[in-house]
């Protein structure tokens, strides 16, 4: 009974980190800066943010800015790339994942977030 009035999200929340790894001697493939794309089933977006950038630190990717993505609409689900769209099913079921891009994903436009 202690989850009364708690808002419970079914839809992970998502954010975009442009990251780099800690250090040059890890073992990433490219030491180049990466868009780290994560998405986190939290009671509230400022927890899913602060989880997510745990995970990262974890991980040893060094933050340099975060956006928040807006919740995504069913046809953006459809329309994500495949590791995309794994991660985001990797999150609905075990709370949070996250992949490593290239580059800007297809399903948001940067100019969104100046």
């Amino acid at each position: 009974m202690d989850n009364i009035g708690k808002k419970t999200t079914t839809e992970p929340y998502g954010f975009l980190f442009k990251v780099k790894p800690v250090s040059l001697a890890q073992q990433k493939s490219d030491a180049g800066i990466k868009i780290a794309l994560v998405f986190a089933l939290c009671d509230s977006q400022d927890e899913a943010r602060k989880k997510a950038v745990k995970l990262l630190a974890r991980d040893h990717w060094d933050i340099l800015t975060v956006k928040i993505i807006p919740p995504l609409l069913p046809l953006q689900i459809i329309s994500l790339e495949t590791l995309e769209k794994d991660c985001y099913k990797r999150a609905t079921k075990e709370r949070m994942a996250y992949c490593i891009l290239e580059n800007w994903p297809n399903f948001l436009r940067p100019d969104q977030y100046k």
